[in-house]
């Protein structure tokens, strides 16, 4: 909460308006993309007739379809979005594209938040939430601070915090079970 009042008064209002409607990205994307297979991965693996390496893979190659979908729809139809929802940004190409960026980030980083939620593992689940929320609101801050990188800041450490989420969280459930590269269409039905 600090730290946001502190990029607020920093940025102001208008570039706080950027930010916001880049924000609308992940948000809406979200939504419209992301099919749940982590939620479904708790389910499969608690019943036990799936391997964790099996399900993350499966999982992780799933969201990674879909999502490559999702912004493959976006840029077919970028220039109906900007005329209506992303006006104030069309002459910010690059942030819109970074935000883009995270968007499969931000959807396999909750993959494998629930895989370590299926075992269990709740401090690595902590850790991984500290290092997408908390992180790039605390280095947003600074560079806002620090730097003349305005909105351009905020979006960067939101990669930057999304990135080591991600990296830790395929770090943490490779140590539990390696990812096994297989598809399996019994699972994948499931």
């Amino acid at each position: 909460l600090f730290a946001g009042a502190i990029i607020a008064r920093s940025l102001g209002v208008y570039s706080m308006g950027i930010w916001i409607i880049l924000l609308m990205i992940p948000s809406y994307a979200e939504p419209l993309g992301r099919l749940k297979t982590d939620v479904a991965s708790v389910h499969i693996l608690g019943k036990g007739r799936y391997r964790l390496g099996e399900v993350s893979f499966t999982s992780m190659v799933i969201c990674l379809i879909t999502v490559g979908l999702l912004i493959g729809a976006f840029l077919w139809q970028q220039e109906r979005l900007y005329a209506s929802f992303l006006a104030e940004v069309s002459s910010m190409n690059q942030l819109v594209y970074l935000m883009l960026i995270f968007v499969p980030i931000k959807f396999l980083v909750l993959n494998f938040q629930y895989l370590l939620l299926s075992q269990e593992d709740l401090k690595g689940y902590n850790n991984i939430s500290f290092l997408i929320e908390l992180a790039p609101m605390v280095l947003g801050g600074g560079l806002v601070l620090t730097t003349d990188w305005g909105v351009s800041s905020l979006v960067v450490s939101t990669l930057l915090g999304g990135s080591a989420a991600l990296a830790y969280g395929i770090i943490r459930v490779q140590k539990i079970a390696p990812m096994v590269p297989t598809l399996d269409i019994s699972l994948i039905k499931e």
